[in-house]
């Protein structure tokens, strides 16, 4: 498809879940993973007290290149089996991706 632009994908969720997000989003054809582990700075900031945010520390950071047909498909992934749509569960989006100059 010569539409089908890439895009950067960021996966941000409880350290605990990395094994399991990584392969389902190798499996979902997510390339040139990468994972980064994260601290939280939530907690005792005050923008905590003004969402009801949970100030869980340990964090991973997850980025990938995907396909922006992809990404539906991806998105509705994290939020079936990890919940990615409830509270405090983890969040994902993407930034499209103008041009890469190598």
């Amino acid at each position: 498809m010569m539409n089908d632009q890439v895009v950067f994908l960021m996966v941000i969720a409880p350290r605990e879940q990395k094994d399991k997000l990584v392969s389902e989003l190798h499996d979902n054809n997510a390339n040139y993973l990468n994972v980064m582990f994260g601290h939280g700075s939530l907690d005792g900031s005050k923008l905590a007290t003004l969402f009801p945010f949970a100030t869980e520390p340990r964090k991973v950071v997850i980025t990938a290149f995907v396909r922006s047909s992809q990404v539906t498909g991806l998105l509705m992934l994290l939020e079936e089996k990890f919940m990615f749509n409830q509270a405090n569960t983890g969040f994902a989006f993407t930034i499209p991706i103008e041009c890469i100059y190598h």
